[in-house]
């Protein structure tokens, strides 16, 4: 009588080896799809982030030459009409035309200069802190020159820093450039640190 239970219980371990086998594979199997699933997740939340980056900079580059194009503009009308009320103070010879196009000049440079931050602002949402950063520049050194030229402004010293502004803001499309570059991993640094990212990252 003894040896037939010991075979029932040889089979019944042999079943309970065989039950736990398949529950580890099966375990082992959602965990994959699991880590998977948040791979390609991520991967599809970093494709969408710089799909919608890359045409914002973009914007934003184009905006900020067509602003700066306006604010030269203005520069040099306004500095035509301060001329022509330093020449004769009776102001019987003002350049009004001068000051017309000034003032012309800079609304058309305003109203650039205010998408240029709706799109800074659009950007400040998907951007990682560097280009956040380089973007926000650019969007204060617009909002410098718009209220220096402006045409209630009594600065008397406003056509050198005008000068100052416009070549800051080129030297800040470069520095746009190379941080979108950065932040889209188009350098090779770049690309490991977004590939380290999109990793699970390992609990303690």
């Amino acid at each position: 009588m003894g040896r037939p239970r010991n075979r029932r219980r040889g089979r019944l371990t042999n079943v309970n080896w065989t039950a736990i086998a398949a529950f580890t594979a099966a375990g082992l199997s959602l965990v994959n799809v699991a880590v998977s699933a948040r791979l390609a997740g991520r991967g599809r939340l970093e494709q969408w982030r710089r799909d919608e980056e890359r045409p914002i900079v973009a914007r934003m580059l184009t905006l900020s030459a067509d602003a700066l194009d306006k604010w030269q503009a203005a520069g040099y009308a306004r500095h035509e009409w301060i001329d022509s009320l330093n020449a004769d103070p009776s102001r019987s010879s003002e350049d009004v035309m001068a000051r017309d196009e000034a003032s012309e000049r800079w609304w058309a440079g305003s109203e650039l200069y205010d998408k240029l931050r709706f799109e800074g602002a659009q950007l400040d949402l998907i951007a990682g802190h560097p280009l956040r950063d380089a973007a926000t520049t650019l969007v204060r050194e617009h909002e410098s020159v718009r209220h220096r030229i402006r045409p209630a402004s009594g600065a008397s010293d406003w056509f050198e820093l005008l000068t100052e502004h416009n070549n800051k803001i080129v030297r800040l499309h470069e520095d746009l450039i190379k941080k979108t570059r950065a932040d889209l991993g188009v350098d090779r640094a770049s690309v490991r640190h977004r590939l380290r990212l999109l990793l699970p990252r390992s609990r303690t």
